[in-house]
């Protein structure tokens, strides 16, 4: 299981805003795997994405300038409950950041919405049972794996996923629970609460994505399905799509009407289109060895994908969704951790090892923005300009201003 994952957040004179879904580890849909598929389009090719031309465009025209100021005040930390406590996610809403590990299922709540953000919660997330790897000396992890947190656009409702822990036998707890944030992110008596509306028990779901909209909920399974939920009804999906490739990441379309998920199958792992209405795979990009693992959309046009352990970023032409083109490649020197899409869609920013780039969309140019002294986990782009970035116990703001 992948151990790091953290935010920062920055602020350009264009809204930044989060938009990918994907995350790491055993249990995060955004692994190297991807599903294998029987479904041939005649216009689908194996596009190889190592062959078009490479966009490494740092400084091959006149770009805009931008400079990145760090905001002291906005600084925020939190004690580690215990020794060997990794973050391992963390995701944003507009006035609130969430932080989660699996370890010990600790999350930190920061209320962001104050001139000094200030730390609402350190908690565990639910109770522990069971000894299993003793740990810290005192606590045995739990049965139960906080693996994902997704918040609602107006935090007002949260969407955790609990999987279960290796292999453990126990599947009491395991699934997808909606939750009141004024309340808090599901109680110690998680077992209490049954199956219904607000919990989805089911052990094979292994990440989950709100729509844009918040309208609609997402959910992987690795029995090769894609479910679709009404956001406020989790009693039963919706939609269930077969995938015949097992889904490692996922992201509902901006219209509503596509669904597009990161694929594994042995040296053919693709980006597929799926039509919601159908039910049926509308395309299919090959991108041959590893699945994407982050999917972030500009506009009905376009989309950028990039996969775990590779440092490249796809530009991708799905205006035809039977006949996806590769538009262009960006090269880093580092895997890419964390992608966010400024709310104006002008711009992408990535993380990939210390280093974080600003990619201008319309001019196709990349840039560093800064190198920090350590690798970074997480990136999130949110309302009023500000940008966040994350690191074990750590969160941080930045103002990103644009030159003239």
């Amino acid at each position: 299981m992948n151990k790091k994952v953290s935010n920062i957040v920055l602020s350009l004179s264009a809204i930044l805003a989060l938009s990918a879904c994907g995350t790491n580890n055993d249990y995060k849909a955004s692994s190297n795997l991807v599903g294998e598929g029987s479904v041939v389009n005649p216009k689908i090719k194996d596009n190889n994405p190592t062959k078009p031309d490479k966009v490494n465009k740092d400084d091959k025209k006149e770009q805009k300038t931008f400079k990145l100021v760090e905001d002291i005040s906005k600084k925020v930390s939190w004690e580690k409950l215990h020794k060997d406590e990794t973050v391992t996610g963390s995701t944003v809403c507009n006035d609130k950041f969430v932080s989660y590990s699996f370890y010990h299922n600790k999350l930190a709540i920061v209320d962001l919405s104050s001139s000094n953000p200030n730390l609402l919660e350190n908690k565990k997330f639910l109770n522990v049972i069971g000894d299993r790897n003793n740990v810290d000396g005192s606590t045995g992890a739990s049965e139960q794996v906080l693996t994902k947190v997704e918040l609602a656009k107006d935090c007002g409702l949260s969407y955790s996923l609990l999987t279960k822990y290796k292999d453990s036998s126990k599947d009491i707890g395991v699934g997808i629970y909606k939750t009141n944030m004024a309340t808090g992110i599901v109680s110690d008596n998680f077992a209490k609460i049954t199956k219904g509306s607000d919990f989805y028990n089911d052990e094979t779901i292994i990440d989950i994505a709100l729509s844009e909209d918040n309208t609609k909920l997402l959910a992987l399974s690795k029995d090769k399905e894609v479910l679709i939920f009404d956001a406020m009804d989790l009693s039963k999906a919706k939609k269930v799509i077969s995938t015949e490739k097992t889904p490692k990441s996922g992201k509902i379309d901006n219209s509503g009407a596509y669904v597009f998920v990161g694929l594994y199958k042995r040296n053919k792992s693709s980006l597929g289109i799926y039509n919601l209405e159908t039910k049926k795979l509308q395309g299919e990009y090959i991108t041959i060895k590893y699945a994407p693992n982050m999917i972030v959309q500009e506009n009905n046009n376009t989309i950028f994908v990039t996969s775990d352990s590779e440092n490249k970023l796809y530009k991708l032409d799905i205006s035809s969704k039977s006949n996806i083109t590769l538009k262009d490649t960006y090269e880093f020197d580092n895997d890419i951790k964390s992608l966010a899409i400024t709310k104006d869609k002008k711009y992408i920013l990535a993380l990939a090892g210390k280093k974080l780039f600003i990619i201008d969309i319309k001019n196709n140019t990349k840039k560093l923005l800064k190198e920090f002294d350590k690798e970074m986990d997480n990136i999130f782009s949110i309302e009023n300009n500000k940008v966040i970035i994350s690191y074990s116990n750590n969160l941080a703001y930045y103002n990103l201003e644009e030159g003239k």
